[in-house]
């Protein structure tokens, strides 16, 4: 839980609210290739979200565009199956959501299984 009043304390000349928005902002999850931007809560998980906003083409692997850092850490399994991808593709039922992101879906590239 967030204390405000020690927030606004430690930097009196930042409004109020603006900490407020802040605290309760809620990270968006854009898909290019659908052409949606969804709201989701903080440590949403990828796949779900983007199954509750009827959007299927978040199965399996996605390439974030923007964002990479408002990502939980890559899971033991996403090191194993995607060992020889960049970074920046992840397994969206693995994936929780701490910020705004950008990402492409409906592609398969092949995973590593050795």
């Amino acid at each position: 839980m967030i204390c405000l009043n020690s927030v606004v304390a430690q930097s009196p000349d930042v409004d109020y609210f603006q900490h407020i928005r802040r605290a309760i902002a809620m990270p968006t999850v854009e898909f290019l290739i659908e052409k949606k931007k969804i709201k989701v809560g903080k440590y949403a998980n990828l796949k779900m979200a983007a199954r509750k906003q009827g959007i299927d083409g978040a199965n399996g692997v996605v390439e974030v565009v923007e964002g990479l850092q408002h990502l939980s850490p890559r899971t033991a399994l996403e090191r194993v199956l995607l060992k020889d991808k960049p970074e920046n593709f992840r397994l969206s039922g693995e994936v929780e959501v701490l910020g705004n992101i950008c990402v492409i879906t409906n592609f398969t590239p092949k995973l590593s299984r050795q």
